[in-house]
């Protein structure tokens, strides 16, 4: 009897917990309608991936978006590909290594704002992986990993803030399902992704005066030119825990990330998996909505139970590996 109490309580939380996460869902969608035509929308690593996602997404919005990424061969492909679409939007298109200096940064953020106005959104969406054991990682690889993903995102929101505070807007971060939780495999990738994520919180605090949403995006893995170009030294382990989350489309995880932005949600995430991991992980981070906190205190103990699992699950198949590469070399 006992037992078929606890199954109903169970069961009762998770359908609620579903209906809520449902209505939080529908919200986003009605406030991604917001108007954005003729607004101006940077974002950053929009040379491919979920950057040019994002681009292909605000057009059908018609935003004018400034593109920024390292290099202008592929910036001028997508914007011929933009600007075939029939759009309304105006492009413009910036090569810069947005983490080599500060001062460059500021000039083409001041730059871009000449020619398309005031800055309504800006998307720190440039990033890359190196996925490898820690003993195997550079220790060059740990710089890059703060420079490509957490420097750059810095550089380019202190150089856009100052103008932004005269108007409002919404800045929004792209970490991962990796800057919650550290990965096997990712010790350089996590640790950059971490340190958006805690920069994002602390923005988002100073930022509550002058009308400036904040959003972090948490997108799983994403089929995307760097997904490939990162699982050629991912190890076994790290594919193993990975691939329960499955492969998202770029297109998909841009319009979430539009939504959410639009919605003024701070947190992002693509799927079940990664919604249960952004609340097991909720702590102190900021809420949107009485119904968010609501759900979150409703599941945290029974998602608390599944995450130990799911680390017990991910402990057997980092020691199942590592008895294999032995038994390996044995036989060799």
């Amino acid at each position: 009897m006992i037992a078929l109490i606890i199954i109903a309580i169970i069961v009762s939380i998770v359908v609620l917990a579903a209906i809520l996460h449902e209505m939080q869902l529908r919200k986003r969608v009605r406030t991604a309608t917001v108007n954005l035509k003729g607004k101006h929308v940077i974002v950053t690593g929009g040379s491919r991936g979920i950057g040019k996602s994002l681009a292909e997404q605000l057009v059908k919005h018609g935003a004018n978006i400034t593109l920024i990424a390292t290099r202008q061969p592929l910036l001028d492909q997508v914007k011929e590909e933009l600007e075939q679409k029939g759009t309304s939007s105006k492009i413009q298109t910036f090569a810069v290594d947005l983490a080599s200096n500060y001062e460059n940064v500021e000039r083409i953020i001041q730059q871009a704002e000449s020619q398309f106005g005031p800055i309504h959104i800006l998307i720190n969406c440039a990033g890359s992986a190196i996925s490898r054991r820690f003993e195997e990682t550079d220790a060059a690889d740990f710089n890059k990993m703060l420079s490509v993903n957490y420097i750059s995102a810095v550089y380019t929101t202190k150089a856009a803030l100052s103008s932004m505070k005269t108007h409002g807007g919404h800045i929004a971060f792209v970490s991962s399902v990796a800057g919650l939780v550290g990965v096997y495999g990712f010790s350089a990738y996590s640790a950059s992704k971490f340190a958006l994520v805690g920069f994002a919180q602390a923005l988002y605090m100073e930022l509550q005066p002058h009308d400036i949403s904040v959003t972090v995006s948490y997108p799983p893995d994403t089929d995307t030119p760097g997904f490939a170009e990162e699982n050629k030294t991912k190890p076994q382990e790290t594919r193993l825990i990975s691939e329960s989350g499955g492969l998202w489309s770029p297109d998909v995880v841009a319009a979430k990330i539009l939504h959410d932005v639009l919605a003024k949600n701070f947190s992002s995430t693509v799927g079940f998996e990664g919604w249960l991991v952004r609340t097991v992980c909720c702590g102190m981070t900021p809420y949107t909505s009485i119904s968010e906190v609501l759900t979150q205190v409703l599941v945290l103990p029974l998602f608390r139970i599944i995450a130990a699992f799911t680390l017990f699950q991910w402990k057997r198949t980092v020691r199942a590996c590592h008895r294999e590469r032995e038994a390996a070399k044995k036989v060799h």
